[in-house]
């Protein structure tokens, strides 16, 4: 199973919670947690400049800029991380994803950003439920974890519109 948070704190307590251990990946030059079975991670991206939609936002005078699409980017500073965690997504295919970003709109996004990175992966797993959502808003203990995982819900019944 691949947990995929949004904070690098989160993925900690989930690791503790499941007594994975830290690894380094040295030809990225980053860090995860994993048992062997289960990979913990967090996510790597974020929205592009609003003057990427139109040269006009580069002035405060032109806002709100609400685009009909948000776009994400990758941060270059970050890169090596971001191809770690594509090899993650691509390697649990055929398990299972339990999301694990924040319970609201913006963590739903994060996730789902992260994962349509894996071409067609998306549409494979929620098409098997294969992607579970972990949606808690308390503090993450050991036993909330559990539970919170035992709990997840298909990718389809945690969608926030």
């Amino acid at each position: 199973m691949l947990i995929l948070t949004e904070k690098p704190s989160v993925a900690k307590d989930f690791a503790a919670a499941l007594n994975c251990s830290f690894k380094f990946v040295p030809q990225y030059k980053i860090g995860y947690y994993s048992d062997g079975r289960t990979d913990i991670t967090n996510h790597l991206f974020s929205l592009v400049e609003p003057d990427f939609y139109d040269d006009r936002f580069k002035s405060w005078k032109e806002i709100p800029c609400i685009p009909e699409r948000f776009i994400y980017q990758k941060n270059s500073l970050v890169m090596g991380q971001i191809l770690f965690v594509l090899e993650l997504l691509t390697k649990h295919i055929s398990d299972s994803i339990l999301i694990a970003t924040d319970a609201d709109r913006e963590g739903e996004v994060i996730a789902r950003e992260c994962l349509s990175e894996v071409e067609g992966l998306l549409t494979a797993f929620t098409k098997s439920s294969k992607i579970k959502r972990f949606w808690v808003s308390q503090a993450l203990t050991k036993d909330v974890i559990l539970e919170g995982i035992k709990n997840a819900k298909p990718l389809a019944e945690s969608y926030c519109t």
